[in-house]
């Protein structure tokens, strides 16, 4: 299957603890792809960029002149455009086929940007697996089961999107949820916490965002 991961323009304060989080995904050599300003963010945790997408109206110059010394693929795009860089580079990925996509740096100040590209990744989510991970969250979504592999104490929580969902069935998490309805905007589902090495989620309705928490 193949894999990329796209790196975002988003806020990453600690490369360190990103790397930690990314490291068995780039020890598979997944295609990277730097949108925007992203590239930075490449070039400090030490990855080497595939490619580099977007309008480039928020990248620094010795990135942008990385990108050129290393004669890396550059897909350009006018500032004046109906998609962010970001859905534009989930767009490049599914017509290359791409079926498994990380998505970093997807969060930051910008809570419209924030919103709007978990909503997107969300939509797509439906038909190619997305993760989305910064320093201190993993996120999925999910429209049948998950299994996960949280450390014991880990908070995971089940978010309802775009309606109701039903909670079939957990394993290994401390609230066990059976044929649970769960509407949006409900608390119910959010912070339970795994106890067992492996968790197990699975909804016979709706589609969910599964978020763990590494605080």
């Amino acid at each position: 299957m193949k894999k990329a991961l796209i790196l975002c323009n988003g806020r990453i304060t600690d490369y360190t603890i990103l790397n930690q989080a990314l490291a068995s995904l780039m020890s598979e050599n997944p295609t990277v792809i730097a949108v925007d300003g992203g590239a930075g963010h490449a070039i400090n945790l030490g990855y080497k960029i595939d490619t580099a997408l977007g309008d480039f109206d928020s990248i620094e110059p010795e990135h942008m002149e990385h990108i050129t010394e290393n004669d890396i693929e550059v897909i350009s795009f006018p500032a004046d455009k109906d998609m962010t860089d970001s859905e534009l580079a989930l767009h490049h990925c599914i017509q290359n086929g791409f079926k498994n996509l990380t998505v970093a740096g997807f969060s930051g100040t910008r809570l419209d940007h924030t919103i709007g590209n978990i909503m997107l990744l969300a939509k797509l989510g439906r038909d190619i697996s997305i993760r989305l991970v910064d320093e201190n969250n993993e996120a999925f979504f999910c429209t049948d089961i998950i299994e996960l592999e949280a450390h014991a104490g880990a908070n995971i929580s089940i978010i309802p999107l775009f309606g109701d969902i039903v909670v079939k069935n957990t394993e290994g998490l401390h609230y066990k949820l059976s044929n649970k309805r769960v509407t949006p905007g409900s608390t119910l589902c959010i912070s339970n916490f795994a106890v067992d090495r492996k968790q197990i989620i699975e909804l016979a309705e709706g589609e969910a965002l599964i978020t763990i928490s590494r605080d």
